[in-house]
């Protein structure tokens, strides 16, 4: 099955009976990011999280994660 990165619009070769393949079958909706992508995301949501400052929203409430 192939696959395009919704950030990279790179396109992959998935193996039918893997398990994002078959996600990707069953929820069209739902999207697809390489690997290259996902741990550039990764690696920044870490950075991120990492900072005294980073904040959660749930809902109406806020709150700080250290």
């Amino acid at each position: 099955m192939k696959a395009r990165c919704i950030l990279c619009e790179q396109i992959d070769i998935l193996d039918d009976n893997s398990i994002e393949a078959k996600k990707l079958k069953n929820h069209p909706i739902s999207t697809y990011m390489c690997t290259n992508c996902s741990a550039k995301i990764t690696t920044q949501t870490q950075k991120r999280m990492s900072n005294k400052q980073y904040m959660v929203y749930k809902g109406d409430t806020q709150t700080n994660i250290l």
